[in-house]
């Protein structure tokens, strides 16, 4: 929902799908997940995978070109502190 208002465009990425590799690794617990996505931590929480805390992309990693698009995400509420 919050990629289709921002990019136009319907995100149709299954984020339940990506917890089959840290189950596959045998991951229990993450201690910082790095993402502005709601929806993968969710989606890891789900899978029984505790995260023990979230933290936005680290700003001096994201190009200058995306800032734009960053920046509509976080207006959109994309990422909040949910740990």
């Amino acid at each position: 929902l919050r990629t289709s208002k921002v990019a136009g465009v319907e995100d149709m990425r299954l984020q339940a799908l990506s917890t089959d590799v840290l189950h596959w690794l045998g991951v229990k617990r993450i201690a910082t997940w790095v993402s502005m996505s709601n929806l993968k931590s969710e989606a890891v929480r789900a899978a029984g995978i505790a995260i023990a805390g979230q933290q936005e992309i680290f700003a001096d990693k994201v190009p200058a070109r995306a800032q734009v698009e960053l920046g509509a995400k976080r207006a959109s509420g994309y990422f909040a502190e949910v740990c």
